[in-house]
């Protein structure tokens, strides 16, 4: 039980990063961080507030620190490696992100919040087509996951726009 509540949580954090990161998305701090989703361009938000607030950027620091040695310790832990690729997503990190999500997805083959997360990662890298297919795997584990639609045409609007352009 203790488990699925961890996995469940992660999930949450994962998907509530991805979306802060998609709605909000470019800067971070004294950095730039890849746009995340199509069309992003204002600062990317994180629990408390803004990312780009020190306090804000530290106490993601710090989370991403602690996750660190979880993974190392329990390198067989889905959880912990899911919740931080959402961090290092959030941080612009997103080939950290990449790997800390697919190392997730081969723990748990299902988990449609790795599977979010790799989305995540390729739509900040521009990599629509990527991005669509693993929405579209996504789709096939849970057909009726609300907001996954949107996802898809958003994607799909920027792979069409990406092909007009000369």
């Amino acid at each position: 039980m203790r488990y699925l509540l961890v996995t469940a949580s992660a999930v949450m954090v994962a998907l509530a990063g991805f979306l802060a990161a998609r709605h909000y998305g470019r800067t971070v701090g004294a950095g730039v961080q890849p746009t995340v989703g199509v069309g992003s361009k204002e600062p990317a938000a994180d629990q408390a507030g803004t990312l780009g607030s020190a306090a804000g950027r530290e106490e993601l620091l710090r989370r991403l620190e602690t996750l660190a040695r979880t993974v190392k310790e329990r390198p067989a832990d889905a959880a912990a490696h899911l919740e931080l690729g959402s961090i290092q997503l959030r941080l612009g990190r997103t080939g950290e992100a990449r790997a800390s999500f697919q190392r997730a997805s081969q723990l748990e083959p299902t988990s449609t919040g790795a599977l979010y997360g790799l989305a995540a990662c390729s739509e900040a890298e521009g990599d629509y087509r990527e991005a669509l297919k693993t929405y579209l795997e996504i789709q096939k584990l849970r057909p009726d996951d609300p907001g996954l639609d949107q996802r898809i045409r958003s994607v799909q609007s920027a792979l069409a726009g990406a092909s007009k352009q000369p």
